[in-house]
This record gives structure tokens, C-alpha cells and sequence, in this order.
């Protein structure tokens, strides 16, 4: 897993380059400095200014090697879904927009977990009392 230029809006989220790992490194660290923001971190920080949707750190990290780009429309529309399934009483929702799963806590307004399309066959989603298709 390579480091990462952010950006929002109509660019793509691309690999800047290979990070090598050594011997006994945990694999995908590489050698960042400890005041360098991980990928992570950015992505987080960057959706939390347009959204009031949370990521979970899993979330962030299926979005990340699945290479599903959250732009500010996308965003929106998965606000509207969250939106819709809350003033149903909701509680956790599976919104299904764009060939991409989202499960997420209605309560906590946090994605909770991102499957892309390729992955979600035969996949079972458990403990979702409602769905949005968007």
C-alpha cells in the first residue's frame, strides 16, 4: 500500500508510490514519521468538513483498497439515504447506491462498513433493520 494524494471533488484518489516494508515492519506502515497524518486520518478529516456522516476505520480502510471515491455528490446522497432511513425509526440501514454498499449506524451517523459490487455476491448482510436504494 503506497502513500496517498487526497483531493476532492472530480479527481481520483491516486498512489503516489510503494512503500517497502522491512523486515518485521508491519506490513502497509512503511517509515512515516509519527506527525505524519496517515491515509486514513486525511480521508477522515477531509469527509468530516463536508459531511456530518463518520467513517469507521474499517469503512475508511474499505473505501481506501477498494478504491471506492467518496466525492461531495456521493456524500450528499448517502446523507439523504441516512436521512430517510432515520426518520424511520432506523437504526442500522444497508444503502445500496452506485454498485456500493454502505452499512450504517443511523444512531451514530457512521458507516460502519463499504462492500463494492464485486464482493457483495452471495454476501450476507446481518444486523440491518432497513435498506435504502438510492
Amino acid at each position: 500500500m503506497g502513500g496517498f494524494d487526497v483531493r476532492f471533488g472530480t479527481e481520483r484518489v491516486y498512489p503516489l508510490s510503494q512503500v517497502k516494508t522491512e523486515k518485521g515492519a508491519e506490513k502497509g506502515r512503511g517509515n512515516r514519521d509519527a506527525d505524519t497524518p496517515s491515509f486514513g486520518d486525511v480521508l477522515s478529516s477531509e469527509i468530516s468538513k463536508r459531511s456530518s456522516l463518520k467513517f469507521s476505520k474499517h469503512a475508511q480502510e474499505r473505501l481506501s483498497t477498494e478504491g471506492v471515491e467518496m466525492t461531495p455528490e456521493r456524500i450528499r446522497r448517502l446523507e439523504e439515504a441516512v436521512s430517510k432511513a432515520r426518520s424511520k425509526a432506523a437504526r442500522e440501514t444497508l444503502v445500496l447506491m452506485e454498485g456500493v454498499a454502505f452499512v450504517v449506524s443511523v444512531k451514530n451517523s457512521t458507516v460502519i462498513t463499504v462492500v463494492e459490487e464485486k464482493r457483495m455476491k452471495e454476501n450476507v448482510f446481518t444486523n440491518i433493520d432497513s435498506a435504502v436504494i438510492v
